[in-house]
């Protein structure tokens, strides 16, 4: 176990009331000190999509904690210690407003904006949130009002230091006990580190994007059944296919050389290895055949998809044969050349290039 893990095992294993909150926040704190942000400049797209994988998970984590936490509170009949106990350790943060929007209660908001308490209280949620998000944010807040509920809504929130934290929401309107419409509660989730998450994977597989498409190798992803699920314009380009007509495809289809079953033999093979590399021939969607030297990796990691590289190699193919058909010529006419011997050379370096028997037996070889 590493340091780090170690520190943050100890740390968690030492037990605290629910009911003391300031130790919670401080006990948070020094879990979050002692682990390293990621660097995701240094991170492969696989990296960066765990990495989202895991918040994914901690965000479930934290909405079951929650649900936890809001049944016991019903079971100690909403007393108001009780009460706000539930609300200062919910992973999410509870606000209430009026109809207007203007903040009756932000609880742990101040907190994770960094306004001291109460700073918010009078104002409208609406003052804080990010210029570009605000017109959409209006409109899901006048949806709200007419329909009593909101759908979540993700947007910009001004800290006290300028900076903006990404939260999610959804709104609820409460009714007094004549029913009327009476205030507005609000459960916030701060989801920076996911949206970041995603902002590196986007940027990632955006770039991965642009050097395949530009790439001269045809390339694509087969999921685990073999069927192809991405392709880039060069695959399209020498096999004669549309992108969506290969999409959906199994590789069967456009296999010449391996019969339906031993490519899912192969396949099972790579699956075993890791990788693997040869040559085949694939299938054009006009009927005709072309050479390919092929170089897959199997990742388990990624939903047990397989990443391949395509090389046409025809025209490599063409001249290795012009090639074997001239050397199989030239010896056939040296060799029939009789009581002699016969050299071929090179131009200006004299070099020997064929011989027959008879040259061969005294020393004159190719080299």
């Amino acid at each position: 176990m590493t340091d780090e893990k170690k520190n943050i095992s100890r740390i968690q294993s030492d037990p605290i009331s629910l009911s003391n909150s300031s130790k919670i926040r401080e006990k948070a704190e020094r879990i979050a000190q002692s682990i390293q942000q990621p660097d995701f400049s240094s991170m492969t797209p696989e990296e960066i999509q765990q990495q989202f994988y895991e918040l994914q998970v901690k965000q479930i984590e934290d909405g079951l904690r929650n649900e936890q936490l809001l049944r016991e509170s019903v079971s100690f009949g909403h007393q108001d210690g009780v009460w706000n106990t539930v609300i200062e350790n919910m992973a999410d943060m509870i606000g209430l407003t009026d109809l207007e929007g203007k903040f009756i209660f932000a609880g742990k908001v101040h907190e994770v904006l960094g306004y001291e308490p109460g700073f918010l209280i009078g104002k409208n949620v609406m003052d804080l949130v990010h210029p570009e998000d605000l017109s959409y944010l209006l409109e899901e807040f006048s949806q709200l009002l007419a329909t009593g509920f909101s759908n979540a809504v993700e947007y910009r929130y001004r800290k006290m230091d300028g900076s903006y934290l990404w939260f999610e929401t959804v709104g609820k309107v409460v009714n007094d006990e004549n029913g009327t419409p009476h205030q507005i509660v609000f459960n916030a989730r701060d989801i920076t580190a996911r949206k970041r998450t995603e902002d590196a994977l986007c940027e990632s597989e955006e770039l991965s994007r642009t050097i395949l498409n530009t790439t001269m190798d045809g390339f694509f992803v087969l999921d685990f059944t073999g069927r192809l699920i991405e392709v880039n314009e060069t695959y399209c380009k020498i096999s004669g296919y549309d992108k969506q007509e290969l999409l959906g495809l199994n590789i069967q289809s456009l296999e010449a050389v391996e019969t339906p079953a031993e490519v899912v033999a192969h396949l099972q093979k790579v699956m075993i290895q890791g990788e693997d590399r040869f040559e085949s021939r694939h299938i054009r969607k006009d009927g005709s055949v072309f050479d390919v030297e092929v170089s897959v990796q199997y990742r388990p990691a990624i939903a047990q998809q397989f990443v391949v590289f395509v090389r046409d190699i025809t025209d490599r193919k063409k001249a290795e044969k012009v090639a074997e058909t001239e050397a199989r010529l030239r010896n056939t006419l040296l060799d029939n050349v009789p009581n002699c011997m016969a050299l071929i050379l090179k131009k200006h370096t004299h070099e020997i290039v064929a011989s027959n028997k008879a040259a061969a037996a005294a020393g004159a070889v190719p080299g």
